[in-house]
């Protein structure tokens, strides 16, 4: 007998297979990085005689909140943080203060509302309204730029206060705020007329509030007005209390004392005994803020000292050991390099140097050989340039595009630990009179305040050369490599030969400096003159 199969039978089994294929979503495909847009809000973005406590935005995709307790600062500030509510595409806002009478309310959500799929945040969003019959429309607008280089900041964080007072960004969110563009320019909107204190703040933890040494900051010597253009600020960096940083032994006989400023003023009042240390010398680098403690006793476990001037507690130095595990295991010398070592040409315009690790104890200079085209020259003319004896320079004028050979034996030379030198063979050539060129600035100015630090930065910022300068006067950089420059002034206001930063609450700003405004290009076997007139 035959069987028969309906053809509904078959038209089931094909509907079920479909339903159980699994359903791949066509790959590829450009990713979404929009922001979510504000289809409509109750009431309506910037509007007036507002009366109620309640504000609903839709946007046009769901939404997320991101960070919202730090972003979100609404001027003037309410007593209690909204209650915020999303539900899918809309934000609602919910706020039990009572507003104020004919105010203007801005809630600046900086970039916490973001869509749900990508996290798109919209950026520096705000919502406005008025309680009165008229929005706030003062502005405030200026530039913002780093104090020591000039270069403009971007999103920095632009913040009014209604009080002058100086603690207010340490503790407060601030009435008012705006932020720099990527040319520092900033506009702060929406304020009632009144004076207002101005702070600027790099805010990477977008708190709103300062945060000492981890961030910058600048401010306005007076209060400003609302309505005011071209209020410009300069960003800076406190400089931390004075503390000492760290000790440490590096080798024995040396003991290094590191701090995070200045301190070849402090007193040094010494625990251990300086006899059985044998101390040889103490030494402070060029910045003056690492004291080096050279001493001959390498047998010596610990020193003791205090800095009176700084703190009371005794700090303790665990020393190296020359009969130690650690440096048993390295073989100690007296070690010589010479400024040839890196680089084999010799400026025409430097002494040939020696560097030693070790201060020398005991020197035979007339052991040393330099030649010149294979002819011998003085030794004489090899002098220690440091009261360490760390250091020898060679005093010449060099010939242009020359060949010298360095000779140093072995034994010519030792140190404070009875270790001798191993010998140094080395040969380099000057460099032609061609490969130079030089810079001649005429600097004049009817309002320059005097001493001022004139830099030559080279295209990275580079100091190359730097000098101070009491008057108007004309400056020659001589024996210049061929690249592009920068000319850089600081008013050095307490002559103290560097840049100094400001401090907030002293109400010191820091050090003003300019730019000449426009890159310079040296050529090689090229004389350019400049006159900088700074107005």
């Amino acid at each position: 007998m035959k069987s028969f199969i309906h053809p509904f039978y078959w038209f089931i089994v094909l509907a079920l297979l479909s339903s159980c294929a699994i359903q791949v979503p066509p790959a590829g495909g450009d990713q979404d990085t929009s922001a979510p847009k504000v289809k409509s809000s109750t009431p309506e973005n910037f509007s007036t005689q507002f009366s109620g406590n309640e504000i609903s935005i839709i946007f046009d995709e769901f939404i997320q909140l991101k960070d919202v307790q730090t972003q979100l600062v609404v001027s003037p500030p309410l007593k209690q943080f909204p209650e915020l509510k999303v539900r899918k595409k809309t934000l609602f806002i919910l706020f039990e203060d009572t507003l104020e009478q004919n105010t203007t309310y801005s809630f600046n959500f900086g970039n916490s509302i973001a869509d749900n799929n990508e996290g798109n945040s919209i950026e520096n969003f705000q919502f406005v309204f008025s309680t009165g019959k008229m929005i706030d429309s003062l502005e405030l607008t200026g530039n913002i730029q780093n104090a020591f280089d000039s270069k403009p900041e971007k999103g920095a964080l632009l913040m009014l206060y209604r009080e002058d007072t100086d603690s207010l960004p340490y503790i407060k969110r601030p009435y008012y705020f705006g932020k720099s563009d990527v040319d520092g320019n900033y506009r702060i909107r929406n304020i009632r007329p009144g004076s207002f204190k101005l702070v600027g703040l790099t805010d990477p933890n977008k708190d709103y509030l300062y945060n000492p040494f981890d961030e910058r900051i600048a401010f306005s010597d007076s209060m400003v007005q609302a309505g005011q253009t071209n209020i410009n600020l300069r960003l800076f960096k406190e400089a931390e209390d004075f503390k000492l940083l760290r000790t440490y032994s590096e080798e024995p006989g040396k003991a290094i004392c590191a701090f995070n400023g200045r301190a070849d003023t402090l007193n040094i009042s010494w625990l251990t005994d300086t006899s059985l240390l044998k101390i040889h010398s103490l030494v402070f680098s060029e910045l003056g803020d690492t004291l080096t403690i050279w001493y001959k006793n390498v047998l010596a476990d610990t020193i003791q000292l205090l800095f009176p001037q700084l703190a009371k507690d005794t700090i303790t130095i665990r020393l190296l050991k020359s009969d130690s595990k650690v440096f048993s295991r390295l073989k100690p010398s007296l070690r010589v390099s010479t400024s040839a070592d890196l680089l084999n040409d010799q400026e025409l315009n430097r002494d040939f140097e020696l560097h030693f690790n070790h201060p020398v104890e005991k020197a035979q200079l007339g052991l040393i050989k330099m030649l010149e085209d294979s002819m011998v020259m003085d030794p004489i003319n090899f002098q220690f340039s440091d009261s360490l004896h760390m250091k020898i320079k060679y005093l010449y004028k060099w010939k242009p595009s020359t060949t010298y050979n360095f000779f140093l034996p072995s034994g010519a030379f030792k140190d404070i630990f009875g270790l001798e030198n191993d010998t140094v063979i080395t040969e380099f050539r000057t460099r032609q009179e061609t490969d130079y060129a030089s810079l001649t600035v005429n600097i004049q100015s009817k309002t320059l305040h005097y001493p001022v630090l004139v830099q030559l930065l080279d295209d990275k910022e580079n100091i190359k050369k730097e000098l101070s300068l009491q008057n108007d006067s004309i400056i020659v950089f001589d024996f210049l490599k061929a690249g592009m420059y920068r000319l850089k002034i600081i008013f050095d206001s307490n002559a103290n030969g560097r840049w100094d930063t400001g401090l907030y609450l002293a109400k010191r700003q820091p050090e003003t400096v300019i730019y000449y405004p426009e890159s310079i290009q040296i050529r090689s076997n090229w004389d350019v003159d400049i006159k900088w007139q700074i107005p």
